[in-house]
């Protein structure tokens, strides 16, 4: 069985690859449920291509919907020369453009996943299984109902323990940001709820080290009280995010906490007071100081999880956590401490860029500052581990901004300011 880190993964490479069926021979997706549960011999390239093409146009048939379909259609099933091209034939920006990518590969990624976990658990119980609507559709649309092919199979009489057997958190932090609660007499009010709550899963999307649940997914639970451990168990997350928002005259309220869902500790608490001058310049400003404000407490959250475990217990994501935070003592021993750590992650997930980012930013360190190895040997080596994380996720900020270092290392000055513009563009 894949792990969600992998799983992901081979998703985004069968969007890569969708026109190469060489490649997509190999795809690890032919090994899961997903295409081995039908006939024998029904794993096949051509079945993993109708796979992804069925979910996407099904997923996204809504009408609010068809921009994020037309955007991976045009990047990834019908792709169009340059990724710039595509968003020029929408008439969106290409940071727009880009956006509505991350959305729609998310959803997708999710929504496959979710399918795949039922039907795992349709194995455990050993038995057919009642097949049921989820309690909201994927999508929300004015002028269409949920997709009566789109269900998700759900298993009866099966305990706790082999459900979460089944369902394991993903291998980096994940959060569910619950619907932001109208606590105003005004029901106007409830849109800007909504608008944030929305927002702030869009923006805390953008961080490669957070595995946000989609926005759909999240709403489920609207208008309904529920336990932070329920959403854990449904969700497979470790974080969530709850809020609300209260108005008095023309002043608002937000209030948001992050709880740390198996204990129920919590991470953040913060309420933000606005004048309601421009309702989108509210929202947006809200929108950002929660964002950044979650990814820090939830960053400083899991490096002190990693350094509460043995060592021997690590896994990759752990491990890379055990090297940051060494790697912050900024003294030649920790530095080296932090490079053990750091290979130890690339060794337990070699596809996680952030273990080869974390390690060429150590030995870079490791010349230029505490000068314990040379620097035509740190240069040589940062660059290579820099590029493997790029290659591996192009999105990370933080590999670019490691590649940056490594060319700027190197006098190669050019180079190193086009990987900084990079995720900006």
């Amino acid at each position: 069985m894949l792990t969600r880190s992998d799983f992901e993964s081979a998703v985004k490479e069968a969007l890569r690859h969708y026109t190469q069926a060489d490649l997509l021979a190999e795809n690890a997706l032919l090994r899961t449920r997903l295409l081995t549960s039908s006939e024998p011999g029904a794993a096949t390239p051509q079945a993993l291509r109708a796979l992804v093409a069925d979910t996407a146009k099904t997923l996204f048939a809504g009408e609010r919907d068809q921009k994020l379909y037309r955007v991976l259609d045009l990047t990834y099933l019908h792709p169009a020369p340059k990724q710039e091209a595509v968003a020029d034939r929408l008439g969106l920006s290409f940071s727009t453009y880009r956006r509505h990518l991350t959305t729609g590969v998310d959803r997708l990624i999710e929504w496959l996943w979710r399918q795949e976990q039922a039907l795992q658990i349709e194995t455990i119980a050993g038995h057919s299984t009642e097949r049921a609507f989820m309690d909201a559709p994927i999508h929300y649309s004015d002028n269409i109902a949920a997709p009566t092919d789109l269900f998700r199979p759900i298993a009866r009489d099966i305990g706790t323990n082999e459900l979460s057997a089944v369902l394991p958190l993903p291998d980096k932090p994940s959060m569910a940001v619950l619907p932001f609660t109208n606590m105003s007499d005004d029901p106007e009010q409830e849109f800007l709820a909504d608008g944030i709550a929305e927002d702030v899963i869009t923006a805390l999307s953008h961080y490669p080290s957070l595995f946000v649940i989609a926005l759909n997914s999240c709403f489920t639970y609207k208008g309904r009280a529920v336990d932070v451990k329920q959403v854990r168990r449904e969700l497979g997350v470790r974080y969530v995010l709850e809020g609300s928002l209260r108005k008095s005259g023309n002043r608002i309220r937000v209030s948001a906490q992050v709880v740390e869902a198996e204990s129920g500790k919590h991470v953040l608490a913060e309420r933000y007071d606005r004048d309601l001058a421009d309702i989108f310049a509210v929202q947006d400003e809200i929108t950002q100081a929660v964002t950044v404000a979650v990814a820090l407490a939830i960053a400083d959250a899991e490096l002190h999880r990693a350094m509460r475990k043995p060592p021997g217990s690590l896994d990759a994501w752990a491990a890379y956590q055990r090297g940051l935070w060494h790697l912050s003592e900024n003294n030649p021993s920790d530095n080296a401490t932090a490079q053990e750590f750091f290979q130890k992650s690339v060794e337990l997930d070699p596809a996680f860029a952030g273990g080869y980012s974390g390690l060429a930013l150590a030995r870079l360190y490791g010349a230029t500052i505490y000068q314990t190895i040379g620097l035509h040997e740190a240069q040589s080596a940062s660059e290579t581990l820099a590029r493997r994380a790029v290659a591996l996720d192009g999105a990370d900020a933080e590999a670019r901004s490691c590649l940056s270092c490594a060319l700027r290392a190197r006098g190669e000055l050019d180079g190193a300011l086009d990987e900084i513009d990079e995720p900006w563009q």
